[in-house]
């Protein structure tokens, strides 16, 4: 099992700005799967949460997720992402 750490600064945010950080970082660690359309699937899930004011963030293993036959990227070949 790999362990990435992803520092978030203080401050207040958007679930987009959250969003886009963590997308960011999971591209440059090569951590998402391409489809056939060339979307990035991400292993992430990024909600919000009304009753609690939060963002809730779920995170599925690669299993879980690469059953449409998406491929997994050259590490660090991008720096731009589609969500």
């Amino acid at each position: 099992m790999v362990t990435y750490t992803v520092l978030i600064p203080d401050g207040l945010y958007e679930l987009k700005h959250v969003k886009a950080l963590l997308q960011n970082e999971i591209i440059k660690n090569g951590t998402y799967l391409i489809n056939s359309s060339g979307k990035y699937i991400y292993y992430a899930e990024f909600m919000i949460n009304p009753q609690s004011y939060t963002f809730d963030i779920n995170v599925s293993t690669a299993a879980q997720f690469n059953s449409g036959g998406a491929a997994q990227p050259t590490v660090g070949n991008t720096t731009e992402y589609n969500s």
